[in-house]
């Protein structure tokens, strides 16, 4: 997943949890978000290799696309 700075995300925290973030730096091997009302202490920086489990855009930002949901039984 590419992300800009500034961009919102969602990221697992320190404590494992899913928290609401902000980009605030990205590097060729890295991403840091920070989350807002936290002191910069508390940012997360995942390596790229990491991403794919621990950051994700935020639900609401789907909101107004065209998903297409299939069924489950669906076979292709």
């Amino acid at each position: 997943m590419e992300v800009k700075v500034g961009e919102r995300v969602q990221a697992v925290d320190e404590l494992g949890r899913w928290a609401n973030g902000k980009v605030a730096a990205v590097g060729d091997d890295f991403v840091t978000v920070h989350f807002p009302g936290w002191d910069e202490d508390f940012d997360v920086t995942l390596q790229v290799s990491a991403q794919r489990s621990k950051i994700r855009r935020p639900v609401d930002s789907f909101v107004g696309k065209n998903i297409h949901i299939l069924p489950k039984n669906r076979i292709f």
